[in-house]
């Protein structure tokens, strides 16, 4: 995890690289405690399946909630593949 030196009106951005693994459907990550109603998290995915056509890629799709203050869950719709997923949680002042 990355903690990186915010701009003006922002706390603190947070931002790291997972893996969810062929076999799954999610990850949990811990991160450093943020307030809830203050913050946002996003994320960006990068999965590779070979034969996969593209009625299947939105199965592959990845999203990202907060569980609690101290962490969040990407998840995606299938179990198919490894996806590289990129995430950012931006706490603002």
């Amino acid at each position: 995890m990355q903690i990186v030196s915010p701009p003006s009106g922002i706390k603190s951005i947070q931002r790291g690289t997972s893996l969810i693994n062929s076999g799954v459907s999610n990850v949990n990550v811990a991160i450093a405690l943020v307030n809830l109603s203050k913050a946002t998290v996003k994320c960006e995915y990068r999965t590779y399946v070979a034969g996969t056509s593209n009625a299947d890629l939105s199965s592959l799709a990845c999203t990202s909630r907060f569980s609690s203050s101290t962490q969040i869950v990407l998840e995606r719709g299938s179990t198919l593949g490894t996806s590289y997923v990129e995430w950012e949680v931006v706490e603002y002042a």
